[in-house]
This record gives C-alpha cells, structure tokens and sequence, in this order.
C-alpha cells in the first residue's frame, strides 16, 4: 500500500473558501493573521505529504500521539507525541507518518504578521519537533476552532477562529517545553501557590523551600519566566486583590490592609500607589467600571 496524504476515519480537513480568504486579508481586524486551512487527523498511518511547489502559508503541526518526521532543506526531523513544527511559507518540504502511525492537529495561517509569529514559536528551527506537552485548554481551544468552522465557513465564522488562533499560538509561543520538571511549570506553582497565600505573609525563603530550591535560583528562574522577583510579583497579587475590595465592597482601607497580609497601612499604601500609580483612597474615588 503507497502512503496516502489524506482519508483517515474520524479525521476533519477544513479548508475556507477562497473568497473569505481574500476578505480576510483586507479587513483589519484580522489581516495580520488568519486561518486559511486547519484540522485533525487521528491515527493517520502511512501518512505522507510532499509539496515540493511552494505555498503561500504557513504550517503549525502538534502530534499528540504516536511519531512522525519532517524533512525540510534535505534534513530530516523525528516528530515525537507531544511534539510541535512549524514549516515556514514558500519552502519545499516533505512530512508523514512511522510505520505506527501518529494523531496530529494542524493549522496553516496567513497574515502580515504569521511570518514573526512562525518565527517566535519556534526561534526559527523550521521542522524541527519542539516539546509542547498536551495542554488541556489549549487542545480545547483548537477543537473549539474546528467544531465551529464544522458548523458551517461564514466571514463571522472565519474572523472569529482567526482571532481565536492569537490566544492559540500565543499559548504555543510561551507554554514550551512545559514537562512536569520544567522552569516553566516551577514558576506556574509557584505562582499557584501565592494566589492561595495572597491573604498571608509569604517570604521568599518560605517559597523557595517549598520548591526545594536556593532562594537565587528560583529568583532567577522566576524573573527570567516574568520579568518581575518572586516579592514583587507577590506584592502585585496582593494589590490586585486589595483592588477587588475596593471596587466592590465598603471595607475601610485599614481593614483591606489587614486582610491582605499587611500589618503597616503606610507601606501598605505605598506598595499600592508604586503598582497603581495613586493611593488607595484615590482609586476608590474614581470608579473603575
């Protein structure tokens, strides 16, 4: 049996007509980026693709089970489960499937800003698979994408999954590498970990021992993953919450102070007015909604 492009039971190929396509890329809520092809293939054995033409868009794959490759400039690349490439426009390349087979979502996109979005997500290792462990929101997201353009390919349809394949890609740029012994799933607990603590005092030692790491390490790591130190972004949770007390309730600042942990309502108020840029007694004044 020769390995075939396409046909594999329970898949879906969407391919928007061309006539959205071209409404698409001259309206400027989604000119920068939309959807042109997008779909699932579930166990696709003796799966095989070869475009040696260019085409004009770009390709994001994510195997969620079994193995595949990608070959691309004469290079072949081993595509694992839980693996991501991305294929730039207008390059000849060539992907398919192991003997085993492998279950792949895909996307191809267009838009003046694809080219740097390709580019992010995979720091311009073309073909190569990338580790992208299987996010549930983010698998929910694609599938919401697919079942909606199932309904019927309208413009609102279209531009709706075209703006929903930002917050996509946006989840493909920066939750990377994420396994369970990752940096980036460190500073996620983390962070978990002050939200349930907003309300107490919560070191930098009590955290790092908690993450069973030094206090300059996980400070590191942390900053790098958000630009901010453990302590400061705790402090910004906690304004963030002292916000939400005096938007919608009448407690007296003094009491907010206490509920989140903070025992001097001049620091208090400091802390709030370097984050917030006024005081709390100012914010409250003016109403945020």
């Amino acid at each position: 049996m020769s390995p075939k492009r396409e046909g594999f039971k329970g898949q879906d190929l969407l391919v928007l007509p061309e006539e959205i396509k071209q409404e698409m890329a001259e309206n400027s809520l989604t000119r920068q980026l939309y959807i042109t092809n997008i779909g699932y293939f579930p166990l696709a054995e003796e799966h095989l693709v070869i475009r040696d033409g260019f085409i004009p868009q770009h390709i994001l794959i994510y195997c969620v089970g079994g193995e595949g490759w990608c070959e691309i400039a004469g290079v072949r690349h081993i595509i694992r489960e839980d693996n991501f490439l991305v294929i730039p426009a207008n390059t000849a390349h060539k992907y398919g499937s192991s003997v085993e087979g492998w279950s792949l979502y895909w996307v191809h996109f267009r838009g003046s800003s694809s080219g740097m979005i390709a580019e992010a997500m995979c720091k311009g290792k073309y073909g190569e698979g990338i580790i992208f462990s299987k996010h549930r929101e983010t698998l929910e997201l694609i599938r919401k994408m697919i079942d909606d353009l199932n309904r019927g390919m309208t413009i609102d349809s279209c531009s709706l999954n075209s703006m929903r394949l930002w917050h996509f890609l946006g989840d493909v740029i920066y939750f990377q590498n994420s396994e369970i012994d990752e940096p980036e799933n460190i500073i996620e607990k983390a962070i978990s970990m002050m939200i349930v603590r907003v309300e107490e005092v919560f070191s930098l030692e009590e955290m790092s021992e908690a993450l069973k790491l030094s206090p300059p390490y996980f400070c590191r790591l942390f900053k790098n993953k958000t630009g901010h130190s453990p302590v400061d972004y705790f402090i910004r949770l906690k304004i963030q919450r002292a916000c939400n007390y005096l938007n919608f309730t009448n407690m007296k600042i003094k009491d907010i102070c206490e509920e989140i942990g903070y025992s001097d309502p001049y620091y208090f108020s400091r802390s709030f007015k370097k984050v917030m840029g006024q005081s709390p007694a100012q914010y409250r004044k003016n109403p945020q909604w």
